[in-house]
């Protein structure tokens, strides 16, 4: 299979503790687990990367949109790696989507990225062309999903509609455009459920509390749409649940040769912030790129 890299530069470099902000002890814990992060990486241990900033959370936005950069960095490698060595494309894609959704976030914390643009821009055609290769593998699996796979994905929802819920600060058409792409996605899980199922009723009422919170954003109500967002996400920790419940009854639908979505990650605020090129950035020459201003 052809292996497609993103060609672009790795040009972050290791954090330098500041203290003139926020909490001492905690900055400089976050600050050093960011830098072991980002060696793990140089090196190709990206699931131990991955794994340190799965919580990890900057108060600075620069620092924060390095952070998801980093991350998004993480899933990519990763998603090449499950390709080239087991040939899963359905955890690779999976694991792609993780590192889309962290591009786009990073455009809404600054649109005028064009790191990030660049970046989702191979990878959503990469993710195409990954598509396109299962289905030719598997053409009559698509029409429905492992319950296992299912849950993995609710899981995520769950965490980036609280998330999107616990950071809805700010009227943004980048926030209302979050909203409803984690609508859709909502929407196509539920889909692939059961009818009249438990998991199926709680996506229902998820997805009737996301398009009222969209509606609420559209009426610039961040009030009412932060109370839509919340109520979204515990409807999908209750879909979260009955997978879980229907998992452990019946594992029929449960394919082994797929792999289980690692990319519970912790989606962070809308935030718009201008960023320059650093000159002294390192360059390793094979990573995805990241830009920083400190």
């Amino acid at each position: 299979m052809r292996r497609v890299s993103i060609i672009l530069f790795l040009l972050i470099i290791p954090f330098h503790f500041l203290s003139a902000r926020g909490n001492y002890e905690e900055q400089k814990k976050n600050v050093s687990q960011f830098n072991e992060a980002l060696s793990l990486y140089r090196n190709r241990q990206y699931e131990e990367s991955s794994d340190l900033l799965e919580n990890l959370f900057f108060r600075e936005e620069d620092q924060e949109i390095n952070k998801l950069l980093l991350q998004s960095a993480n899933h990519f490698r990763i998603a090449e790696n499950s390709v080239e060595e087991t040939n899963d494309l359905t955890g690779a894609v999976q694991r792609l989507d993780d590192s889309i959704g962290l591009l786009k976030r990073v455009l809404e914390f600054d649109k005028e990225n064009t790191i990030a643009a660049n970046n989702l821009e191979v990878a959503m055609t990469l993710k195409e062309e990954w598509m396109q290769q299962k289905e030719e593998q598997n053409p009559s699996q698509d029409s429905q999903q492992p319950e296992q796979t299912q849950k993995d994905e609710a899981e995520k929802l769950q965490k980036e509609q609280q998330q999107m819920a616990d950071d809805n600060n700010k009227e943004s058409e980048n926030h209302q455009d979050a909203q409803e792409e984690l609508r859709k996605r909502t929407e196509n899980l539920k889909d692939h459920t059961e009818q009249g199922s438990p998991e199926r009723q709680s996506l229902e009422n998820a997805v009737d509390a996301q398009e009222k919170a969209e509606q609420a954003l559209e009426e610039g109500n961040s009030a009412a749409a932060r109370e839509q967002q919340n109520e979204a996400a515990q409807h999908l920790a209750d879909a979260v649940r009955n997978l879980s419940q229907g998992s452990e009854e019946d594992t029929s639908g449960y394919n082994e040769n797929e792999t289980d979505s690692a990319g519970d990650q912790l989606i962070q605020s809308i935030i718009d912030n201008e960023l320059n090129r650093d000159e002294n950035s390192e360059n390793t020459g094979n990573g995805i790129a990241v830009e920083r201003n400190w």
